[in-house]
């Protein structure tokens, strides 16, 4: 719109344009530069961010410290399920042992239930790891 004016006072070859001066001067003058600060605080979106990074953080249901202790608990979860799955696995090798071979039903029924023939004597010597320290 400016430069309508402009264009208008050079046509009337006005030496001293007041008009020209008046909106040249308006567009072209330099505001103070805000600071730094005054700049992040001014700046909408950046206000949102951080207002939703501390909610996320702190407030939520499902915050961040909740999520990483139940990420540890899953974690812990899976460790205990690998180790079920292993002791599964290896009480049903010693079942199929058991169904099929006399020697280790023999071998389990000593060794677990303390059972023996009618001419055997049973000394039981604990370990040093299952003796009581002093």
């Amino acid at each position: 719109m400016w430069w309508m004016c402009c264009l208008f006072v050079d046509n009337l070859k006005a030496t001293s344009c007041v008009i020209y001066r008046y909106f040249i001067a308006g567009f072209m003058l330099k505001r103070p530069a805000a600071t730094f600060e005054m700049r992040l605080i001014k700046n909408k979106y950046l206000i949102a961010l951080i207002a939703f990074v501390v909610w996320i953080t702190f407030f939520d249901k499902n915050n961040l410290l909740t999520q990483r202790e139940r990420k540890q608990e899953l974690n812990a979860t899976k460790q205990k399920l690998d180790y079920y799955k292993t002791a599964i696995e290896d009480t049903r090798k010693e079942l199929k042992a058991l169904r099929d071979d006399p020697a280790t039903i023999e071998k389990y029924a000593r060794e677990k239930y303390l059972m023996r023939k009618p001419d055997e004597i049973i000394f039981l010597v604990p370990l040093a790891s299952d003796s009581l320290p002093n």
